[in-house]
């Protein structure tokens, strides 16, 4: 074999030969393409962002103020049997809760020493509506001399006895003509007692 033939078939065995492809560089069309994009993504991220930071400011603004209409209810009156006077209206530590006949259309008259023998049922600092234990309703407040809200029955001003050591005892019951156990359910006694009178000594 010739030398021309051994060349023609080293070169046909090693083929044609590529040149690397070179690196496409960026244009400024597609350089602002890709910049828009990456603004539109971060306005949307922004967006997103802003409306859960707004849902989350409503979901904790309606919390606050469930919390808040909580805070301004208290229990305050609870229903107990007595013996002899059936089932009558307590405090939350079961002494015996009382109604003045001298109340007259809803409005305080027992203050000054009256009031310290017959602690008037008022509201805590910051609460302004009072509930009631199972079947207790009728519930509301009435501003006192002293700007407390003090607890009613309907519509009649609730009291505690100093006479009363214990939970579960009703010794003002009658006291005076004036002074009766608040029954659950029943009318008071001021019927009676306009009708009675006093039984001298102190009007309380």
């Amino acid at each position: 074999m010739s030398e021309v033939s051994m060349a023609q078939q080293v070169d046909l065995g090693s083929g044609p030969s590529r040149a690397p492809r070179a690196r496409r560089r960026p244009t400024r069309v597609t350089s602002r393409l890709a910049a828009a994009r990456l603004a539109a993504l971060a306005g949307a991220c922004s967006a997103l962002l802003a409306g859960s930071a707004t849902g989350t400011a409503a979901a904790a603004g309606a919390l606050s103020g469930r919390t808040s209409r909580l805070a301004r209810a208290e229990r305050v009156v609870d229903e107990r049997v007595i013996p002899r006077y059936g089932a009558v209206l307590v405090t939350r530590g079961g002494l015996t809760l009382y109604h003045y006949t001298a109340d007259e259309h809803g409005k305080v008259a027992c203050t000054g020493g009256c009031a310290q023998l017959w602690p008037p049922l008022v509201l805590s600092p910051h609460v302004t509506r009072p509930l009631g234990g199972p079947g207790v309703g009728g519930l509301g407040v009435v501003k006192d001399p002293d700007g407390k809200l003090q607890v009613t029955y309907r519509g009649e001003p609730l009291y505690t006895y100093v006479g009363d050591h214990r939970p579960g005892t009703a010794n003002g019951e009658g006291l005076f003509g004036k002074w009766f156990v608040v029954r659950v359910g029943k009318p008071t006694a001021a019927t009676t007692s306009k009708t009675s009178g006093g039984s001298g000594g102190s009007s309380w």
